[in-house]
Order: C-alpha cells, then structure tokens, then sequence
C-alpha cells in the first residue's frame, strides 16, 4: 500500500522524529482514537474532494501507525471501513474545529474519512531507498556469478540466475547467503524504525524457468 508522495511522507516522518507536532485539534482528536478505538494515530490529511458532483466537500486521511490499528477501522469480516466509527470521527473533528470560533463550521456529513497504514509506507520507502544503492552493488560484486535481472517487487526482492543449475551451484557454495546478507545490509542502513527486524523475502529463480514457463517474459511471472 502507498497512499502517500513524498511530501506527506515526509511530513509524518517529521512527526515520528519530533521535528514537528500537530496542531492542538488534530493532537485532540490522537487522543480520541487511543482512548475510544485503541489505535494510535500519527498525523492527519485534509482534503477538498474534486468536482461539485461529489458526495463529500472533504477527505479526512488518518495516518495510522500499524496495519493492526489499519484492520480495527473495518467492518467485521470484510474490506469495508465501518461506517459508524467513520461518521464518529468525523463528528469529532468538526466538534474540535468548530470550537475555535474564527474557522468556518464543518459538518461531518460533508466529510470522508479514510485511513492509511503507515507502517506500509515506512516498509516501501526503505525499500526504495536500499534498491537504490544494493542493486546496483550486488550486479557489480557479483558480476561473475550468473546474475541475470534482480527485480524488486512489493515485499520481496527476485534475483534470476542464468540458469535452473546456477540456483543450486550458489546456494552450495554460499553466494546466495552472501547476497542476502549484503542485501540486508542496505535495508538496515534506511530502517530507521526497524521495520524489517525479521529479515526480508529474498527469492532465486532463474532466466530458464522465465523462458520455460512464462514465455521469457516478465510481466507474466509477476502478474
């Protein structure tokens, strides 16, 4: 899951290192969720919708901590948000605008309010920044060893040897473990809030099984 660009990204993390702190209301309405739903929010997002069609004059994001916190906004069972603890939140944002009397009033049946699992976006920005700097340095180590493409995908990084007999020659001697490690490594130096302390899913596969099964052809594998 990625909800956030850059900018917002960058904002929360402000927020999580202590460079910056939420407004009064929205510090209010952290204390809200804790204390009536049991997650803990980090920071918020409000938005105009688009279009004078649009059911709702406004977005409400709450950027919550974990994807726990994230499933505790469903309904039971299913994908939906609850709309009850949507509405609730809701009605006490606008309670706490509403109070400081220089704003305009809100109506909470103008506002949607969603959520985002920031921990997803902790795990995908680590990512994206060890790929950077450990892709192209196990090419260049390992130059000798077979590698074909290395793939970064979702929760898992793929790296194809030439061929189906390459997986097992450098699993037997160690070059796999070798590239794990020196992989793991670059995800340490960006895991700022060790979001990867169990490691990262690392799969060796093959240009072989690629051209046997998938028609040599990327898009199949992964679809």
């Amino acid at each position: 899951m990625v909800l956030l660009n850059d900018k917002l990204l960058f904002k929360t993390l402000d927020i999580l290192r202590g460079k910056s702190k939420l407004p009064q209301e929205y510090s209010d309405l952290v204390k809200f969720l804790e204390i009536i739903y049991g997650v803990k929010a980090i920071d918020f997002i409000l938005e105009t919708m688009p279009g004078p069609k649009c059911r709702y004059k406004f977005r409400l994001q709450v950027i919550l901590s974990s994807n726990d916190d994230y499933e505790k906004m469903r309904t039971k069972d299913t994908i939906n948000y609850d709309p009850e603890i949507q509405i609730n939140i809701a009605k006490k944002y606008c309670e706490l605008l509403n109070s400081q009397k220089w704003l305009d009033k809100y109506n909470p049946e103008e506002i949607f309010v969603c959520y985002c699992d920031f921990s997803s976006e902790l795990r995908t920005n680590t990512i994206r920044l060890a790929d950077k700097e450990a892709i192209p340095f196990i090419l260049e180590k390992y130059a000798h060893s077979d590698i074909w493409k290395i793939c970064s995908s979702f929760s898992y990084l793929y790296i194809f040897f030439i061929n189906d007999v390459n997986i097992e020659q450098y699993s037997k001697d160690g070059t796999c473990e070798r590239i794990k490690n020196d992989y793991f490594g670059y995800i340490k130096k960006y895991d700022e809030f060790n979001c990867y302390l169990d490691g990262y899913n690392i799969v060796f596969d093959s240009k072989e099984n690629v051209d046997k099964n998938y028609a040599g052809n990327l898009y199949y594998y992964f679809k």
